[in-house]
């Protein structure tokens, strides 16, 4: 398999939201008070998926953000990562984590090597 075969299978990862139609651009209509628009997409994405949020509350603007002390929801401490309930996926997303920096940084160190024994010089393999 070639590296330009490579590249194009890599792309077809990210590129699945795009395909199923998942609309990214909310957060950034929020950002520019287009509340109208964003909840068009929240409601077309729910649509697509069978939820139907008559009774909940449209997105507004609101006049300053809650802060903590405003907030009457207690403040999280690490330790209820690990309580049950959460304590399965904060494990999976900590070996997902430590698995792909191993797996990059193993692969970095990797081709120049790789590259070495098929004939470039050290310098051509390390730039």
């Amino acid at each position: 398999m070639g590296l330009a075969t490579r590249f194009c299978l890599g792309g077809i990862g990210p590129s699945v939201p795009a395909v199923l139609g998942f609309d990214r651009r909310i957060s950034s209509l929020e950002n520019r008070a287009e509340y109208d628009k964003a909840n068009d997409a929240v409601e077309r994405i729910e649509s697509s998926f069978g939820y139907h949020s008559s009774s909940a509350k449209p997105l507004t603007q609101t006049d300053e953000p809650i802060s903590n002390e405003q907030s009457n929801s207690p403040s999280a401490k690490y330790a209820d990562l690990f309580k049950p309930g959460y304590a399965g996926r904060t494990t999976m997303f900590m070996g997902v984590w430590i698995f792909q920096a191993l797996g990059f940084y193993g692969f970095t160190v990797w081709v120049p090597t790789l590259l070495v024994a098929h004939g470039f010089s050290m310098v051509k393999s390390l730039s």
